[in-house]
């Protein structure tokens, strides 16, 4: 028997020798693999996860996982996860609570990558149809705390700043944080 839900959930999906199986949802026909995506990890590392509503649940999976290379996670009718980069990102459809423009403000998260990263996932985002909140810059050139930094939009709205310390220690030092 095949599953009855949308198929998108098996698109790109790896999984690691050692994952478990279990059927979602309320048909026990459709078994999927649970992705370990933490196979390097162990059982008590912690996974930073956060939530934010979406206006439109599948077109942000296809978003974070084609747009930003994000790995699928489980997906259920009203919400789903997919990994940015080790955190487990929640996309709860709620409409009701996406914010706008005006009311979202400096809230946004992102990631920190190496230059080359940043330049590969900035090819990556230009094949897709992405907004650009602030464009590609660098701040404090020629200094220890040189930064390349820019944000996009998901299609809610949602902010994510790419960036990328020239001298990742001195950014540390600069703010209080220990190197090393």
């Amino acid at each position: 028997m095949a599953c009855r839900e949308n198929k998108a959930h098996q698109d790109s999906i790896s999984v690691v020798p050692t994952a478990s199986v279990r059927a979602h949802g309320r048909d026990s026909a459709c078994i999927r693999p649970v992705v370990n995506h933490r196979s390097s990890q162990s059982e008590g590392d912690q996974i930073l996860q956060l939530s934010i509503p979406v206006h439109d649940r599948a077109e942000a999976r296809r978003f974070y996982v084609d747009g930003l290379g994000c790995g699928p996670g489980r997906e259920f009718p009203g919400w789903c996860d997919v990994w940015f980069y080790g955190m487990q990102i929640t996309l709860h459809k709620r409409p009701d609570k996406v914010l706008t423009d005006e009311q979202r403000g400096v809230r946004h998260f992102g990631i920190t990558l190496g230059t080359d990263e940043v330049d590969r996932l900035v090819d990556r985002v230009h094949k897709h149809d992405v907004r650009w909140l602030a464009p590609l810059s660098t701040d404090y050139a020629g200094t220890s705390a040189e930064q390349r930094k820019g944000k996009i939009l998901d299609p809610s709205g949602n902010a994510i700043e790419i960036k990328a310390y020239i001298d990742r220690e001195a950014s540390f030092a600069a703010v209080g944080r220990p190197s090393g």
